[in-house]
């Protein structure tokens, strides 16, 4: 029987600025995805979700905990 493993993924909510860099780095081992907080519903209840980059701009409440279910990680490199 062989498992097929999956990337988990970390979600961009503000990527603008960020060093390309970085965003290799983090593609190498995660699936990176990039979206606005108005288009956060797109990812509601996507199990693979386990991590989120904010900056100051997107207000994060109980409603984005409630929607993705494996989030580990809010991130906010300010």
């Amino acid at each position: 029987m062989s498992v097929k493993l999956t990337k988990k993924t970390i979600l961009f909510l503000e990527h603008e600025g960020l060093s390309p860099e970085t965003l290799a780095k983090l593609s190498a081992a995660f699936n990176v995805a990039y979206c606005d907080i108005e288009e956060l519903n797109k990812f509601v209840g996507k199990n693979n979700v386990i991590g989120i980059f904010v900056r100051l701009r997107s207000y994060i409440d109980d409603t984005v905990f409630n929607h993705l279910p494996n989030l580990k990680f809010v991130i906010s490199p300010t």
